[in-house]
């Protein structure tokens, strides 16, 4: 199983806030190894990997202020980031703007709806900055 694998299937298990913000911490996080990995290997997309490098550590520290995260994150798993294709990150920039977005109306702490929204914000925008979408 890859490591993507791994990491979504975390998102994907995650069945109250908590263990969503766990999951998506971890996703940020694991998406900003990724991108940090290829900032300078891959040509012609590294202005895509540097500003998906900026949202991933802003929705990982926007994730981070949310008070229901607990206090011990999951270990990721080993970094295959040279496999990971760019439709498997975007398709987990996706997954995590989903999940989150769907806590922004069931979280009951304003700080949680508004660590969701952003953090949500921020998948929505490397999903676009990595399939050429948006603006």
């Amino acid at each position: 199983m890859t490591s993507i694998a791994v990491v979504q299937g975390q998102l994907a298990a995650a069945s109250d806030l908590p263990s969503v913000l766990d999951a998506a911490y971890a996703g940020f996080e694991y998406l900003l190894k990724v991108f940090r990995a290829r900032e300078a290997t891959v040509q012609g997309a590294f202005a895509a990997y540097v500003m998906s490098a900026g949202r991933a550590a802003d929705g990982r520290d926007a994730v981070g202020f949310a008070p229901s995260l607990p206090p011990c994150h999951p270990a990721l798993p080993p970094l295959d980031a040279p496999s990971a294709a760019l439709a498997e990150l975007a398709a987990l920039c996706a997954d995590l703007a989903s999940r989150l977005e769907q806590y922004v109306h069931l979280a009951v702490r304003p700080g949680d709806r508004t660590a969701c929204r952003a953090a949500a914000e921020h998948a929505g925008q490397i999903h676009d900055f990595l399939t050429g979408g948006g603006p």
